[in-house]
């Protein structure tokens, strides 16, 4: 059950944290001509994404769709145990966004939040879940929500003790504000964060 792990979320993992992308291509390689000798779909799904994590990193980011894509299939294909798939399905839902196609955004968004509804396990990751809503909202200028979803995270961030990432806050609510035509909260909040860091 932990060899895939090991192998992803600690040596392959170490190489991209290093800046040794090429060798975490290659060791993943490996990993995955394994796992798909021994039809193992755990392994296959820890394949699938840290290979969409090195393609993200590479910024071939319709690579790491692709990758994401595989693994959020195989996973609800044989009902993998999978901690990371809320993450992958908001990850997917940004690429969506990226290239237009909010309408499929929104449906994986949806996917997504209910997963966080379903499995408490992820409460201590729900930041990620607002800061996806958030760039969802400022994509398809509902400015609005996305002001919500920057003060929930920024509410989740304070509640898990690290308000020393509140500056960067004020830049994204900032920059709300500027996309909504509110140039004095704009500026108010440009200035928060100016003067915080």
């Amino acid at each position: 059950k932990y060899y895939y792990f090991a192998w992803a979320n600690r040596l392959i993992t170490y190489y991209l944290k290093t800046s040794r992308t090429n060798i975490a291509l290659y060791e993943v390689q490996n990993m995955l001509k394994e796992a798909q000798e021994e039809d193992d779909k755990t392994g296959l799904s820890r394949c699938y994404n840290i290979m969409s994590q090195i393609y993200t990193i590479k910024r071939f980011d319709s690579m790491a769709f692709e990758w994401r894509l595989k693994e959020i299939e195989l996973t609800e294909k044989y009902k993998i145990e999978n901690y990371n798939i809320s993450q992958t399905y908001a990850q997917i839902a940004n690429y969506y966004s990226k290239f237009g196609d909010f309408q499929a955004a929104e449906k994986l968004l949806k996917e997504c939040q209910a997963a966080f509804e379903q499995d408490k396990r992820l409460e201590s990751i729900k930041k990620r879940l607002y800061n996806i809503e958030c760039l969802y909202y400022q994509q398809t200028k509902q400015y609005q929500k996305a002001l919500e979803a920057a003060k929930m995270q920024e509410k989740e961030e304070r509640r898990l003790s690290e308000s020393i990432l509140s500056s960067s806050h004020y830049r994204t609510q900032g920059e709300i504000y500027q996309k909504m035509g509110n140039m004095n909260m704009a500026v108010k909040f440009l200035q928060m964060y100016i003067n915080a860091d």
